[in-house]
């Protein structure tokens, strides 16, 4: 893995602190969505430098360099649901679903607690799918077909 893109979580979403720390210990960049438009960009930076960004979330600074993610990054992505075919239930303005994110190599994967996983949620042709659910209770690989 060469760089995580990963998010504040809201108070409903698990805490990606402890995930944050290894990868810092690691020397693995973090990359913070923020809001742009209809969709999102994600951009290097430290936790301690993010700031209020759109809807309230952290977010980092709006002087902050745009990265590309790509082959070999780790996108962690929060979601209300997920299911076992990798259909993420987001909140419903479809930022990560625009986000150019269908990028050969980087990997998807959702992060919520054990009980958003499900077995079958409603999906669009549009939506992105994740390739496994890190729970609570672990790894949990997904059908992405």
């Amino acid at each position: 893995m060469n760089r995580l893109g990963i998010y504040a979580a809201l108070p409903d979403e698990l805490d990606t602190a402890p995930i944050q720390a290894l990868a810092r210990a690691r020397g693995l960049p973090l990359l913070w969505p923020r809001v742009a438009g209809a969709a999102l960009e994600f951009v290097e930076s430290e936790p301690a430098q993010l700031v209020a960004g759109a809807f309230g979330i952290p977010a980092p600074p709006p002087d902050g360099e745009v990265a590309t993610l790509g082959s070999g990054d780790l996108l962690l992505i929060p979601g209300r649901g997920f299911d076992r075919r990798g259909v993420r239930l987001g909140r419903g303005r479809g930022f990560y679903d625009r986000s150019g994110l269908r990028v050969p190599g980087l990997a998807c994967v959702g992060l919520g607690y054990s009980f958003q996983l499900v077995e079958r949620l409603p999906a669009e042709a549009h939506d992105l799918r994740v390739e496994a659910v890190l729970t609570d209770t672990g790894l949990h690989p997904t059908r992405t077909a």
